[in-house]
């Protein structure tokens, strides 16, 4: 019994990680400036968030406290709390720099992905004795290697 549920359990391992799908699709451009989008909201909601927690720290914080020495108990409870709140909305902050950063890594690679689109061309055309330029759509087919 004591190799048996071992065994087992590596079987049941070996079975889940080989039923992975294999057939991942391949993002396109719309796909990484949606995730781009989601996460940079993500990222301005808690960087807003951790600033409002910290200013409300802030403010709650009581003026006269001694924390050396100390003071009443009401005026320890308001400091604790005020102390957390300043805490959080810093963690909060510093938890969004990761969400900035994976958006604008995301958008880098939306910009880099093959996209076919209309472009403005302009072409030097002898025009009577001078040359002008004259502009004409042309389909661009962009691709990163």
């Amino acid at each position: 019994m004591k190799k048996t549920f071992p065994l087992l359990l590596l079987l049941a391992l070996a079975m889940t990680s080989a039923s992975q799908s294999t057939t991942g699709q391949q993002e396109t451009q719309t796909d990484f400036l949606k995730k781009s989008k989601i996460l940079g909201a993500t990222g301005i909601v808690l960087v807003s968030g951790g600033t409002a927690l910290f200013l409300t720290g802030m403010v709650v914080y009581p003026k006269d406290y001694d924390w050396l020495f100390g003071t009443t108990p009401e005026k320890d409870r308001q400091a604790n709390t005020a102390g957390v709140l300043m805490v959080s909305g810093l963690v909060c902050v510093a938890a969004s720099i990761p969400f900035f950063i994976v958006s604008a890594a995301n958008k880098r690679k939306a910009r880099n992905t093959s996209s076919l689109g209309f472009k403005m061309e302009k072409a030097m055309v002898l025009n009577q004795q001078s040359f002008s330029q004259c502009s004409y759509p042309a389909l661009s087919l962009k691709i990163h290697l």
